[in-house]
């Protein structure tokens, strides 16, 4: 832990003005890979009678303090990209009404940047897609199917998706139903599975001189995409660089399934309607 807080605040302090590129940091040396598959395993979650699709559940007795998984993503983009573009329109902006300020602020496009950064992954590796996106939620096209639909908000973007998904049909291992399963699956997989990365399991970054707030964004992660969300979680989760950890914050028992939150903790203290508000929007 240590060695990645300082090689995270040596990437800062090569950045003094922010934007620095995305962390790429190891895993700590004492770390286990296969040690989630020795707490943990993965089957359909089902609670109140609903289907949740799937889950981690504990295999045997987890004390409090204990390393559930640390994982590094699949693809990350920094938060600092979603603003590039923005400099220099400080006319625009005060002619823009109050209703058009909202939808400004309220617009990001970081998932799509995400879809980009995925995309160039699978024409690098198109195993990616076979062994950890595809099954990924929404698991299939029938699911994806009752989901509300993805539509890119920004025509420049929406233009380079296009042009990469052409790319992928150069892919010689990836056949037509793929093609047309990564065209339909994957804005959705990003959209319920991406994760917000920051340097503190309050889903805050550190303020201040040495922070590291310029290190946050928004990134895919595999393993940790099967944890669901609980407004009472027994999981936490917190990052250093691209590396997260999700930690027990309690003593699990056996049969138990593991959850964290997908909300700051602040918004956990309210009302069900909010929390249920904020869980559909479309991030």
């Amino acid at each position: 832990m240590e060695d990645l807080l300082d090689a995270a605040d040596a990437l800062v302090a090569d950045y003094p003005d922010g934007d620095p590129p995305r962390p790429n940091f190891d895993f700590p040396v004492d770390y286990d890979t296969n040690s989630p598959h020795r707490l943990m395993e993965i089957r359909v979650s089902r609670r109140e009678g609903t289907d949740r699709g799937k889950g981690w559940f504990a295999k045997k007795d987890i004390p409090a303090g204990t390393t559930l998984i640390i994982d590094k993503p699949l693809a990350m983009v920094m938060n600092w990209q979603d603003d590039v573009g923005d400099e220099g329109n400080e006319e625009e902006d005060i002619e823009m009404s109050e209703d058009e300020e909202k939808e400004e602020e309220q617009f990001s496009s970081l998932n799509e940047m995400l879809l980009l950064e995925l995309l160039q992954e699978i024409r690098q590796n198109h195993s990616i897609w076979a062994d950890n996106l595809s099954h990924m939620y929404p698991r299939d096209n029938q699911t994806a199917s009752t989901l509300p639909m993805w539509v890119c908000q920004d025509d420049e973007i929406f233009a380079l998706v296009e042009a990469s998904f052409e790319e992928l049909t150069k892919v010689p291992e990836l056949d037509e139903q793929t093609l047309k399963d990564i065209k339909y699956r994957l804005p959705l997989i990003i959209r319920y599975n991406c994760l917000s990365v920051e340097t503190c399991p309050e889903l805050l970054v550190h303020p201040g001189p040495g922070g590291h707030a310029s290190l946050g964004g928004t990134a895919v992660y595999y393993l940790p995409s099967f944890f669901n969300h609980d407004s009472h979680p027994n999981a936490s989760r917190y990052a250093v660089g691209d590396v997260m950890w999700f930690v027990a914050n309690r003593d699990i028992k056996k049969g138990d399934e593991i959850c964290i939150s997908y909300l700051e903790h602040d918004v956990l203290c309210e009302d069900a309607k909010t929390r249920t508000t904020m869980l559909q929007m479309d991030f």
